[in-house]
């Protein structure tokens, strides 16, 4: 299994639909099983794969990354584990049938980088802000086994959403245009990495 993060601080370069366009390929071409992780409060890559039709009742029902980081302050507890809010048969692409399933970003994660750090400093996680995603799937250890590739459309910042994507990752992708200003935010990027690989050794 590989865990792939997509990341660019520029938006607009094609991340998401780069992201969404490489689960189809994976799933349609090679019969790989993919799960989509999308941190990107726009959602792009969300409604790409199930339609806003789709996305706007998982977001009602809190069946989106929103609901993960906000899990332990829930009362009462969330009905969902994190497995029951991964949706299944995601991409509407015939070939990929059954191969794509995804888990849905939530415009109500704009702003919400204190939410996360708050949910990193209580007792039912004790640890780094960084690692709140990857704790929530440490506590269903097979679920991210079931896929052969796990791509992740991070958010165009380094905010803490962003590492949170990053510190459960074994790579990543960085998608540019042909233009200078989507290559200027690539250093900070790659040095930012290289901290989290030697602090977590991760990455």
């Amino acid at each position: 299994m590989s865990i792939t993060s997509f990341i660019n601080l520029k938006g607009g370069v094609g991340k998401s639909t780069t992201t969404v366009a490489f689960a189809e390929f994976l799933a349609g071409y090679h019969h790989r099983r993919v799960l989509v992780i999308d941190l990107d409060p726009q959602t792009n890559a969300s409604i790409a794969l199930v339609g806003d039709e789709r996305w706007s009742e998982l977001n009602r029902n809190g069946q989106t990354l929103h609901h993960v980081f906000l899990t332990p302050f829930a009362s009462p507890p969330h009905p969902f584990g994190l497995g029951d809010i991964i949706t299944s048969e995601a991409s509407s692409v015939l070939e990929c049938a059954g191969r794509i399933d995804l888990l849905a970003s939530s415009t109500n994660l704009i702003g919400q980088e204190g939410v996360v750090e708050a949910v990193a400093a209580v007792s039912h996680y004790e640890m780094e802000s960084h690692l709140v995603l990857a704790a929530a799937f440490a506590e269903d250890p097979g679920l991210l086994h079931r896929y052969d590739d796990v791509l992740i459309d991070c958010p165009p910042s380094l905010n803490i959403v962003t590492l949170n994507g990053l510190c459960l990752s074994d790579a990543y992708l960085i998608p540019v245009m042909a233009e200078p200003i989507s290559i200027y935010g690539i250093p900070q990027i790659i040095e930012r990495v290289a901290r989290l690989k030697a602090r977590f050794g991760h990455v």
